[in-house]
């Protein structure tokens, strides 16, 4: 595994079966969230994204709260994917008057969650069918 520390190019995914991409920002959303987001990937690079995927390449997209799933519209919508501006609630704790449960990640019997990015993974390597 390796980062893409250059613009996603023909050539740059091409060194790759799976690209993952966990919560992009544009560069000048990077020192203060603002909305609308600013895409974080050009028309180009999400063109040859999008060629890419077409040709055999696979594609985790990964938008977590705001900005990030705005900061990647564009590149969703080139797979047919509607993300929008959000500011979503967290899901790690339901607080009642009365208690307090712990949800997703931070529950302790969330030992699935690693193997689940795995099977992912591995699903997108083509390992499983």
């Amino acid at each position: 595994m390796q980062g893409l520390a250059e613009t996603a190019t023909a050539d740059s995914l091409g060194q790759g079966d799976i690209y993952v991409i966990a919560n992009a920002i544009a560069e000048s959303d990077q020192k203060g969230w603002k909305l609308p987001a600013e895409q974080a990937f050009t028309e180009s690079e999400i063109e040859a994204i999008r060629l890419w995927v077409e040709e055999g390449g696979s594609l985790l997209l990964i938008a977590d709260h705001m900005p990030f799933p705005g900061s990647v519209a564009d590149l969703a919508a080139a797979f047919d994917i509607l993300f929008g501006e959000a500011a979503m609630f967290s899901a790690q704790e339901w607080i009642t008057k009365d208690e307090r449960v712990l949800m997703g990640m931070n529950r302790p019997d969330a030992a699935q969650n690693p193997q689940f990015l795995l099977n992912v993974m591995h699903w997108l390597s083509g390992l499983l069918d």
